[in-house]
């Protein structure tokens, strides 16, 4: 499996994380008892349907346009989230949250960059010796 199939299974994953579970979800980014707002339980879905999605875009994209679009769109959301970090700690949201969901996102964006910047090895023709 290439580096950037795993990325998007790893994006897919925390996407479909949140969105299956989203209490547990928000526990492990020490976002407090998700579950007992409802309200907040949506949010963490529309967050997990979000990545869930985005990951299966970089996951399944075989034509390089569509790889490069996918990264890109990643990159910009996760960069609209460490954006939405800074503001939430400005606005007293603990530091283990800010970290957590902070530093996730900025290492998504970071990923998202270096492949983009990288790309893929291109393949041989089937068939090339």
């Amino acid at each position: 499996m290439s580096f950037r199939k795993a990325f998007g299974l790893a994006r897919m994953t925390v996407g479909g994380s949140a969105w299956l579970a989203p209490r547990l979800s928000g526990q492990l980014f020490g976002l407090g008892d998700v579950g007992a707002d409802s309200r907040v339980a949506l949010v963490a879905r529309l967050f997990g349907s979000r990545d869930l999605l985005l990951g299966a875009a970089v996951f399944a994209a075989e034509d390089p346009e569509a790889v490069r679009s996918a990264l890109a769109l990643g990159v910009a959301v996760d960069l609209l989230d460490v954006i939405a970090t800074v503001l939430g700690v400005r606005r007293g949201v603990s530091k283990y949250a800010s970290v957590s969901v902070g530093v996730a996102a900025a290492g998504f964006a970071g990923v998202g960059v270096a492949l983009l910047v990288q790309g893929e090895p291109s393949r041989p023709p089937i068939g090339a010796v």
